[in-house]
């Protein structure tokens, strides 16, 4: 088996069907919140758009220096 570029990968990739998002387990769906621990500036459940078009929630971790020069509440041009 080939893959996109062409280089033999000699095994295939299976799938399997997702069971399900964490709102069908009774869970809450993710919300956004921010929190200072151990130091360090974290933002929780923060929604970046893939280049598919689907989106997906991270974690971004960072100084809390950023707070210090009038960048909170502000998003970086990397998770525009």
């Amino acid at each position: 088996m080939k893959d996109s570029t062409g280089i033999s990968s000699g095994f295939e990739y299976l799938y399997r069907a997702p069971y399900g998002t964490p709102e069908d387990r009774g869970a809450p769906p993710p919300a956004y919140r921010r929190s200072l621990e151990n130091g360090m500036l974290i933002e929780r459940n923060v929604k970046v758009r893939r280049r598919d078009g689907s989106e997906l929630c991270i974690d971004v971790t960072r100084s809390p220096c950023w707070a210090d020069h009038g960048l909170l509440g502000q998003t970086p041009r990397s998770l525009r």
